[in-house]
């Protein structure tokens, strides 16, 4: 079963996408988001299941 709790990639690239000045500046960081969701979604297909770091989540103690 697949959980996708991974919201953040799409979240941080909107953000760099919208932000004037993180254009130029957030460029790598929206690479490695991009390759973090590629790299995702070939290992659901791969094995059916989210990774290790998605599926083990969870919200940090207060």
């Amino acid at each position: 079963m697949v959980t996708y709790v991974k919201w953040q990639q799409p979240l941080v690239i909107d953000v760099i996408d919208r932000v004037e000045k993180l254009t130029a500046t957030g460029a790598h960081i929206k690479q490695a988001m991009q390759n973090q969701l590629v790299e995702h979604k070939e290992y659901i297909t791969r094995f059916g299941i989210d990774k290790p770091e998605i599926r083990n989540w969870t919200w940090p103690e207060k």
